[in-house]
């Protein structure tokens, strides 16, 4: 490599495309600044591909069929995703382009990229040669390297620390987006803002100006998993299970007292501690003195045990299981106000409700629900036959070209449910069909 790549920076095109070329890359100590992807749809891909193939300044034939083009496609989209997931994981350093606008815009956007890497690897080199605190972001620094280098408050925020005497754990965001570089150590805040203020004077928040330092290892509290409460039985949860967040928030009143969950579970100084959601959570994890040591009242809420609904009574059995579903039944029929011919009002309407808690049963199958829906549709249709019969029907006779286009239709179907032979009317028949 001659000085001028060596001290002005270099391409790399098309490489590296597959997990053994970055190792190719890692065992030699090559660490690309960024790592760009041009995402181009492969529809875009196809069409490009047949302009080349046809334009007139193409002297040499390539290996460019819209055959191979799909499959150099499928190939890449394939390989793409571990070296993505690597370089993402290991280096933050991916970016992704969109290469179906011009090719201006393509080459000011990774201009302008190349740029902001070139002008944050000044900055630092700047401010680590001034003895100034230095971002670390898009630095391409490894997550073991980050770990081996950390600071005293390990990946907990000094800032958060010395200002609210809160213990934040920024070991969630695996992003470095908030972390910097003070005296060959890393530190990590929980946010801009945060990291800010560690900038402009990072001596305030470490020893030994800092008000505040981090308690032992042992003495942090830890969030534990469902799974890994399970594995710590015999042991029991403190407070009895209630959550100590809620009650001393609540200013210690008895109707606060909310039981906590598995789910959102802490350890601290040996004790297992639980709490009702994850917020709850967040406030013990950042100030767990202040709710480590709250006592029970004396009287305390009775435990709320779940209770069969086969054991409630017929009220609150019907209440717990059916009650919404016979509800929306009854205001629409209701709202309808069915009356089938040659039935009464009541046995209209039971056999409405019947037909609708059929239809529209969430415990039943797709192809019963549509079927009894169609069922209710034609119900529907034939309680509608009295009002029209009743506004169109004369003392006198008509002809039939006088008549409405479907009067003799809806007359004969009438008078079949009247004796009984509409048997595409019949919910038994129908269901057999």
């Amino acid at each position: 490599m001659d000085s001028r790549a060596q001290s002005r920076g270099w391409i790399l095109d098309g490489y590296p495309v597959t997990k053994k070329q970055i190792e190719l890359l890692t065992k030699r100590k090559i660490i690309p600044v960024r790592v760009v992807e041009l995402q181009v749809e492969p529809r875009e891909i196809m069409v490009r591909g047949g302009k080349d193939r046809n334009s007139e300044d193409r002297v040499l034939p390539v290996h460019d069929s819209a055959k191979i083009l799909a499959m150099r496609t499928v190939e890449w989209q394939r390989q793409a995703v571990p070296v993505r997931e690597w370089y993402q994981k290991e280096h933050s350093n991916w970016v992704e382009v969109s290469g179906e606008r011009s090719k201006w815009w393509t080459w000011r956007r990774v201009t302008q990229e190349a740029q902001q890497s070139v002008t944050c690897i000044q900055q630092y080199l700047y401010n680590i040669e001034t003895g100034k605190p230095a971002p670390i972001a898009k630095l391409c620094i490894r997550p073991n390297e980050f770990k081996e280098r950390l600071g005293e408050y390990s990946q907990y925020c000094p800032v958060s620390l010395a200002l609210q005497q809160e213990l934040v754990d920024c070991s969630g965001n695996e992003s470095l987006e908030f972390a910097a570089e003070f005296q060959q150590k890393y530190y990590k805040m929980a946010s801009a803002d945060k990291l800010q203020r560690f900038l402009s004077d990072p001596e305030r928040f470490l020893p030994p100006r800092a008000t505040c330092s981090l308690p032992p290892a042992e003495l942090l509290p830890k969030r534990r998993t469902a799974t890994e409460v399970k594995q710590l039985f015999p042991k029991s949860a403190r407070l009895q299970g209630f959550c100590a967040v809620t009650y001393v928030d609540g200013n210690y009143r008895y109707e606060v007292l909310v039981p906590g969950c598995q789910d959102f579970a802490a350890e601290y100084k040996d004790n297992l501690y639980l709490f009702a959601s994850e917020e709850c959570l967040s406030k013990f994890l950042s100030r767990p003195e202040r709710y480590a040591e709250v006592a029970l009242p004396c009287k305390l809420p009775p435990p709320r045990d779940a209770t069969l609904v086969t054991a409630l009574p017929m009220l609150g059995y019907l209440e717990q299981t059916v009650a919404t579903a016979i509800t929306k039944a009854l205001t629409a029929a209701g709202r309808f106000k069915p009356k089938f011919p040659f039935k009464d009002a009541q046995a209209s309407s039971l056999l409405y409700v019947a037909l609708h808690l059929k239809a529209f049963n969430p415990h039943g199958s797709q192809y019963v629900r549509e079927k009894y829906q169609q069922l209710l549709r034609d119900y529907e249709e034939n309680c509608t036959l009295i009002g029209f019969l009743g506004s169109h029907m004369t003392k006198m006779y008509r002809l039939p070209a006088q008549r409405p286009i479907d009067f003799d239709e809806k007359l004969e179907t009438f008078l079949n449910l009247k004796a009984g032979f509409a048997t595409q009317y019949t919910l038994k028949q129908k269901l057999d069909t």
